[in-house]
C-alpha cells in the first residue's frame, strides 16, 4: 500500500480531469465534459504526471489509484470527493 506526500498530492482540478480521462475519451472529449480548454486538460495531466512521475496517461491513472488518490472503480462512474 502506498501513501502520498503532500508534494505529490494531486489538486482537485487535476483529479477531476484524471477521473474523466480514466472514464474514457480523449483530451477534447474530456475538455468538453468539464467545460475546459483542451490545453487546460493537457496542462493538468502534464502537471499530474510530473508530480507522480508517470510515463503515460495509463501509468498516471495506475499510480493515482495505487496512492489512493483515485478510487479503483473510477471508470465505473464513481465520483472523486475531496
Amino acid at each position: 500500500m502506498t501513501t502520498t506526500t503532500a508534494a505529490r498530492r494531486l489538486t482537485t482540478a487535476e483529479l477531476r480531469t484524471l477521473t474523466e480521462v480514466a472514464r474514457g475519451g480523449g483530451r477534447d472529449a474530456v475538455a468538453a465534459r468539464l467545460g475546459l480548454s483542451p490545453l487546460t486538460v493537457k496542462s493538468q495531466l502534464r502537471n499530474a504526471s510530473k508530480k507522480l512521475r508517470a510515463r503515460s496517461t495509463a501509468h498516471l491513472v495506475t499510480i493515482a489509484i495505487r496512492t489512493r488518490q483515485l478510487p479503483v472503480d473510477v471508470a465505473a462512474g464513481s465520483e472523486v470527493t475531496r
